[in-house]
This record gives structure tokens, sequence and C-alpha cells, in this order.
């Protein structure tokens, strides 16, 4: 399974997660036979790929992500997931139509469609990323799912920085360098990824604690940029300390703690599974 050590725990599984391969599309077009028009516009193709990444997130909010066969689960017209720039949903259509023709998702009597077997790939961030989380925060805007996409297929782990090249990322997206630079702006504005950045060295990526279900509610909204490379300014000044040296170290799921001395320490455990530390600094500090 893709996407190399858990960042977090995973909650019980019924079935292995899975993560819409939206690539398949790509493949699927190249190798159909279509009709003396042409082949179908790769403006239409991007659409419905990143429209796959939006029913990924709406499988995720509804709990179905290793719980079920996604391809099991049908949705109707009015819960399929919205796209900028399509207010009447020509694109839409267009894209669905698209995904039926080349066998990627099925209709049913009432209107409702089906994600085919075809169209999914074994992925641990099928499950780990709040799809959800992720779509509202970038607005359902194609290009940032896209290259949102291309990110998690570059990382081995999805909370271990890595570095990932424009040209790397616009093959995978099917975007533009340029293109993709913004987006890549606006997932970072968007808390959506968080970068490490050393003098010489190319960028490096990694999926925000946030939208790994730490540190709180994700982002909705776009919000300030966040680097690793800066810690976030504390609500009050801190208090001062004569402790020169931390009495103890606690190693935690490859993060260490530093204790000073006369600090209390505890671990516990989420619904999830996931340790959480607490500190508690001795009376009068």
């Amino acid at each position: 399974m893709n996407g190399g050590p858990p960042a977090v725990a995973l909650r019980a599984v019924r079935v292995a997660p899975v993560l819409v391969d939206d690539l398949a599309l790509t493949r699927a077009v190249d190798g159909s036979a279509w009709a003396a028009n042409g082949s179908p516009d790769p403006e239409i193709v991007r659409w419905a790929r990143a429209w796959t990444i939006g029913w990924q997130s709406v499988l995720h909010a509804r709990g179905i992500v290793g719980a079920a066969d996604p391809w099991t689960v049908a949705l109707s017209p009015a819960d399929w997931p919205e796209l900028r720039g399509d207010p009447d949903r020509h694109r839409l259509d267009a894209a669905v139509a698209l995904l039926k023709q080349v066998g990627l998702a099925d209709s049913r009597g009432d209107g409702a469609v089906t994600l085919g077997p075809r169209a999914f790939v074994p992925h641990r961030a099928g499950l780990e990323l709040d799809w959800g989380a992720a779509f509202r925060a970038c607005r359902g805007e194609p290009a940032a799912l896209l290259t949102l996409r291309a990110v998690v297929d570059g990382l081995a782990a999805l909370d271990d920085p890595a570095p990932l090249t424009l040209r790397e990322l616009a093959s995978r997206s099917g975007y533009g360098e340029k293109q993709v630079r913004t987006a890549l702006q606006r997932l970072i504005a968007a808390g959506v990824l968080a970068t490490r950045e050393s003098p010489g060295q190319p960028t490096r990526y990694r999926i925000t604690d946030a939208l790994l279900g730490r540190g709180g509610p994700a982002p909705a909204a776009p919000v300030g940029p966040q680097r690793l490379s800066e810690a976030p300014a504390p609500a009050s000044p801190p208090a001062p300390s004569h402790q020169t040296a931390p009495a103890f170290r606690l190693s935690l799921n490859g993060a260490t703690v530093a204790i000073a001395a006369g600090m209390t320490a505890s671990v516990e455990l989420d619904a999830d599974g996931v340790p959480h530390v607490h500190l508690t600094a001795p009376p009068g500090t």
C-alpha cells in the first residue's frame, strides 16, 4: 500500500483504505478508440480528474473510506461535489459523461452514479488525510485539488517533508508550472500544506497536522501561510526560566520532548489511539 509508514494511527477499518486514482481517466482516454471528432477536451479531462478527488472528499466525510468498498456507494446528483468555475454545471455534466464513456463510472436508474473499482487505488492517504476538509480549504478549485493529489503521490509519508519540483508536480497534475506554483501558494495559505526551506536546497513539502487530524480542527477556509521553519507566536510572553538544560527527555513516535526540572508529563490516547503529551509546570512558576 502506498504512503509509507502511517502518519497517524488509523481508526479500525474493515477494508483497506483507498484513494481515487485520477490518472486512471488519463490512461482510459489514451487507450480508447475515439470517434472522428478526436480526443476529448483536455480541460474536461482535468476537470473530471479533479471531480473524482471531490468524490473522495464526500466518501471521507461520510466515513465510507475504510468501512465499505467505495465502488458500491452511489451518490445522487444533489450530493455530487461541485468545483469552482462551473455555475451552470456544463463542465460537470461533460466530466460525468466522459467517466461513464470510458467505463470508470456507472449510473443507476434514479440518476445516482458510482465510481468503479478501476477509479481507486489502495493508499493510506485515502484515510489519513481529511479529504473533506481539504476540499473545503481548496474551495473546490481544480488546480489546487490536482496539485494536492500530485503532492500526496510524491510523499513517502504525509508528515515527512520531502522535496518536490514544479516539473514533477506539473507532469502529474496536468497543469503548467506557473499554475502549479500558484496552486501550491494557495494550498499553503489555506493550511493544507506546510513547507521547510534550507539555503541552497529545494523546498520540501508535507501535509499539515490539521489535515492529518492533529492539533485541532482542519481549516475550512484559507488562512495565513504555515511554514515548518516558523513557530507560531505565543499568546503571551513566556515566563522567565532559570533552567539551563532539560532534566529529562521523552521520545514518542519519533519526536523528542525536553522536560525541565519540576515539570510533570502525562500521555493520553484519544479515541483514534493517537498519543497526546501533557506537560504541567510546578506551582508558582
